[in-house]
């Protein structure tokens, strides 16, 4: 018997990953019956991935390139973003009724990604985070762009080029009486996560605002106010990112460290006042980061004593319910699965879960504690194993793991 032919690149790609699909950024509505999430689709042909929203099992939007959607507070509406080619051209924040009457509404177009999303609680506005573009990108082609004076360090990223000059600022915009969006947060200074105060009067978001911020890595956490108005929250003692306001207002959830040039060490779950007072972990009963390689988001409420946030564990990501007082982390997923994305509301906690050799699904987990899986959009690839190895020194051990070749002899 003659060993299989070796398969070509093509006929690697062509076989896991053309048509490939997978589930990402569950969002339960308010109400706890549906959930919303996107499910993205691999074209080698157009070299292209498609994306479309999906509501609990059956698409929602038509068209190619739509994702991020979130709901209204009062679960009548959803917001999402529309890329209509793809790659190329204006990105469109859009508003969709989702059971009565009336179409897909354009809110704003921006010629850069817009990225987070969040409704006020309120359901008046929309804010979200979008590059803001400098004057020279006006210009007919970059040989016509001004020339670039680059004064600090991270002035260029991969995949994103240049971003000193096309830094990401906080925008709202009405979604009812129109009109162009509203920068907050204009400047040269990057701001990223997006959380609502619930009187609807500010949003909670991170950023580099100080001098030496290329030097020293501090990263802060700042109140910016609907008339524009910016507050630092914290003062240059760590790298806090990922804001989550609690349900009544009086804390502040994040992700972060206090050392931001130490590397590596765990990124922790901590909380703080409204004020950025009484800062402090709550992870610290569990040595496992909370920054997880496949995703980062930031932590949920699940009332105003408890939250949930996802962290590593030897290879897997799992969904960990904490506590304001900093009781233990208590596991609420098992096994050999990667969280990949989570969303909490009306007494639901819904995720997205991958493995190591299939891509992600929507998972509901109901008050009771009951979890099914919702879709089954996705694909397997071949076996693998798990196996550990001893450290020199005999004090610990290393994962790893094996997956062989399809059609492996």
């Amino acid at each position: 018997m003659h060993p299989a032919a070796p398969l070509s690149h093509a006929e690697i790609a062509t076989r896991f990953l053309d048509g490939r699909a997978d589930c990402s950024d569950p969002q339960v509505s308010p109400d706890g019956t549906r959930v919303a999430h996107t499910v993205r689709t691999v074209r080698l042909a157009d070299n292209i991935t498609e994306s479309v929203i999906w509501l609990d099992d059956t698409p929602l939007t038509s068209g190619s390139h739509d994702e991020r959607p979130r709901w209204s507070p009062d679960g009548t509406r959803l917001a999402f973003v529309r890329k209509p080619d793809g790659k190329q051209g204006d990105t469109h924040l859009v508003v969709l009724p989702v059971d009565g009457p009336g179409e897909a509404r354009t809110l704003c177009t921006r010629a850069e990604r817009i990225d987070e999303l969040a409704w006020s609680p309120d359901g008046r506005m929309v804010a979200f985070t979008s590059r803001t573009r400098h004057e020279r990108y006006a210009a007919e082609d970059a040989s016509w762009q001004a020339p670039r004076k680059v004064k600090t360090f991270f002035s260029r990223l991969d995949g994103e080029n240049w971003i000193f000059d096309r830094p990401k600022h906080v925008y709202v915009v009405d979604v009812d009486a129109g009109g162009s969006e509203r920068n907050l947060t204009p400047g040269d200074h990057q701001h990223d996560g997006l959380s609502w105060l619930p009187d609807s009067s500010a949003v909670i978001t991170s950023a580099r605002r100080h001098d030496g911020w290329d030097i020293d890595l501090a990263t802060d956490l700042y109140r910016v106010g609907l008339d524009g108005t910016v507050t630092a929250l914290t003062s240059q003692t760590g790298s806090y990112g990922h804001p989550s306001v609690s349900p009544d207002g009086t804390l502040i959830a994040f992700l972060g460290t206090d050392n931001p040039l130490l590397y590596p060490q765990n990124v922790r779950v901590g909380v703080m006042n409204a004020d950025g007072s009484e800062r402090r972990f709550i992870s610290e009963g569990l040595d496992r980061t909370f920054q997880p390689t496949v995703g980062t988001s930031a932590p949920r409420w699940l009332d105003a004593a408890s939250l949930v946030a996802s962290g590593e564990d030897r290879g897997a990501t799992h969904l960990y319910r904490l506590t304001v007082d900093g009781d233990l982390p208590v596991p609420l997923t098992e096994g050999s699965v990667s969280v990949t994305g989570h969303h909490v509301a009306g007494g639901r906690d819904d995720t997205t879960r991958s493995t190591v050799d299939g891509t992600a699904e929507v998972f509901v987990r109901t008050a009771d504690g009951t979890t099914a899986q919702l879709t089954s959009v996705g694909m397997k690839g071949a076996g693998w194993e798990h196996f550990t190895a001893p450290c020199t020194d005999g004090s610990d051990e290393i994962d790893a793991w094996i997956m062989r070749p399809a059609d492996f002899r």
